[in-house]
């Protein structure tokens, strides 16, 4: 028998990803909606067995969308997944009868959460495998990896196995014969990250950068280069990595880009602007010159 669960998240990528890894199983159908209001409208006409709501929707926020629902479904199970994560919205969302809070990156926790509201029995959840960044997008051993605190650690493995980064690297990097030099002086530490991505445009690269991982530990005994060999890189990540190049573009600019070289160009604009000195060099005086010129010039009277 199938189950039907409701996802609402205005954030596409993030809605995907999480519709993505519910229907692995192949009794879960998912149903989407882009806001509160609509997931409303959707849980009165489908009566889905589960219902995941965003906090942070537009016309009706998620907590919002929840007490309708409880009026309407009291026995269908809510679950809030928000990059808003705290105790005081986790206080909030019990008092309205919402089951569960979770962080929006952690897909892992959320369908262990499905799986244990449907009956099926809480998943032991496997250890997450070590933020390993592969040759191609990877931080000199000089500088340590960002702090794993807050998603940290996993947001800036995105960024760095991203084509963004990649396109940096190709462009900055030296070589050695035919491999990459890659050197935190000359391409780490210049390279322009997303000046200030929003509280889901982050949270889309980590989900992303997890679904990479996820992706990696499909094939447990494969090493990087088999994976990331061109002819016989494994479908589901090279979808994972798509997804990751959107969800890292979109922390630049508002659209994606359609290849590298829009992508290097952008970076070294940022990159001039980072650059450039605070203070601009003062302009020349044009007055002496003009006071020159008006003593040399012949009196007309003469």
């Amino acid at each position: 028998m199938l189950s039907r669960i409701l996802i609402a998240d205005d954030h596409d990528l993030i809605r995907r990803l999480i519709k993505r890894k519910l229907e692995d199983h192949a009794d879960w159908v998912c149903i989407e909606a882009v806001n509160g209001q609509q997931a409303v409208v959707k849980a009165t006409e489908l009566k889905p067995e589960i219902i995941i709501l965003d906090l942070m929707m537009p016309v009706m926020d998620g907590l919002t969308a929840a007490r309708e629902i409880v009026k309407i479904l009291p026995a269908v199970p809510i679950v809030i997944n928000t990059v808003h994560f705290c105790e005081q919205v986790k206080c909030e969302a019990k008092k309205i009868g919402v089951r569960e809070v979770l962080p929006k990156a952690d897909i892992a926790s959320l369908v262990g959460v499905v799986e244990a509201l449907l009956g099926e029995g809480p998943r032991i959840p496997e250890p997450k495998p070590a933020l390993r960044v592969a040759a191609a997008a990877s931080v000199s051993a000089s500088r340590p990896p960002p702090p794993a605190s807050d998603g940290a650690a996993l947001f800036h493995f995105g960024v760095l196995s991203s084509s963004m980064h990649a396109a940096w690297m190709h462009q900055d990097c030296g070589r050695l014969k035919s491999e990459y030099r890659y050197s935190n002086q000359l391409v780490y530490n210049i390279y322009p990250w997303p000046g200030a991505p929003s509280a889901k445009q982050r949270a889309a690269v980590e989900a992303a950068a997890q679904g990479v991982l996820d992706a990696r530990k499909e094939f447990p005994d494969a090493t990087l280069a088999d994976l990331y060999n061109p002819l016989t890189m494994p479908s589901g990540l090279v979808k994972a990595h798509a997804e990751l190049d959107c969800a890292v573009d979109l922390c630049y600019r508002s659209q994606s880009f359609q290849n590298d070289r829009q992508r290097v160009e952008h970076l070294f604009v940022l990159h001039e602007k980072l650059t450039a000195p605070v203070i601009a060099p003062a302009k020349k005086s044009r007055r002496k010159s003009t006071e020159v010129r008006t003593r040399l010039k012949p009196d007309a009277a003469l």
